[in-house]
């Protein structure tokens, strides 16, 4: 769960007025009865944890599936088409037209419109998280997260790696407070030895640059090196025959090492 917390900013008051707007709880209300009446129930006081969510979600993908295979859709599409394959536009507008009413809604498509009609910006993220919460989890104020933890990878060593992205309104009490979470991905880093990086590092460049002459020289004072050998990048066959204690390297990456090595 994300560390959240209330900013008092627009899109707090944005959402605390469309929460007072009877048209707000009347759509909301509309759309929670149709899922009961369906058979896809949202639960009163909203989904307890994720799993709950995710066990809504099997529901009410159980029910459209059901209502796609029922004699009842089939008979209407095929007095539509005609059985068709290939129809008209007229036809494509009364298929899609029976559609909407036939299943369920897609809640996704109800938010937007209800976004839409409050005169927010149904492609705002943060309006769209809330309005999820709000629907199944029973959120009931708009909070923002006071940072973010996220995973990406370094394109030069094809590794994953954990950044904690500080906001504007992030504190470095925020940090110390909620540093339990950020721990829980921290977990979850390879257990590398990290004693003397630095000194690692050195090592390696130099065997990267030292191998990239060597490599070098021997091409030139064999010039009837055979002819797939020369094929190959320098950068490649450092990356072959690279020491796996040190990892493996993406040729782009070596390539940078030594550029930067043959400039100090």
């Amino acid at each position: 769960m994300k560390p959240i917390r209330h900013i008092y900013n627009d899109k707090y008051y944005a959402v605390k007025k469309m929460l007072a707007d009877k048209r707000f709880r009347s759509t909301i209300k509309k759309l929670k009865d149709t899922y009961t009446e369906v058979g896809c129930p949202i639960p009163k006081d909203g989904c307890k944890d994720l799993q709950g969510y995710l066990d809504w979600q099997k529901s009410y993908s159980k029910v459209r599936s059901e209502l796609y295979k029922s004699d009842a859709y089939k008979n209407a599409i095929q007095k539509i088409t005609g059985g068709k394959e290939r129809i008209s536009l007229e036809e494509l507008n009364a298929k899609e037209d029976f559609e909407k009413s036939f299943f369920p809604p897609m809640y996704g498509y109800v938010f937007d419109d209800i976004l839409v009609e409050q005169g927010l910006d149904p492609k705002d993220a943060d309006f769209q998280s809330f309005m999820e919460n709000h629907f199944f989890f029973n959120q009931k104020e708009y909070s923002e997260s006071i940072f973010n933890i996220k995973w990406t990878r370094n394109d030069d060593t094809d590794k994953m790696e954990l950044f904690v992205q500080i906001l504007p309104h992030t504190t470095g009490e925020d940090i110390k407070t909620h540093f339990s979470e950020i721990k829980k991905d921290q977990a979850y880093l390879p257990k590398e030895v990290i004693r003397n990086r630095k000194k690692i590092y050195i090592e390696r460049d130099l065997w990267i640059i030292n191998e990239y002459y060597r490599i070098k020289a021997h091409r030139k004072e064999r010039p009837r090196t055979k002819r797939h050998e020369l094929s190959q990048s320098i950068e490649s066959i450092i990356q072959r025959n690279m020491p796996k204690k040190w990892g493996d390297l993406s040729t782009a990456y070596i390539r940078t090492i030594i550029t930067r090595s043959k400039t100090m």
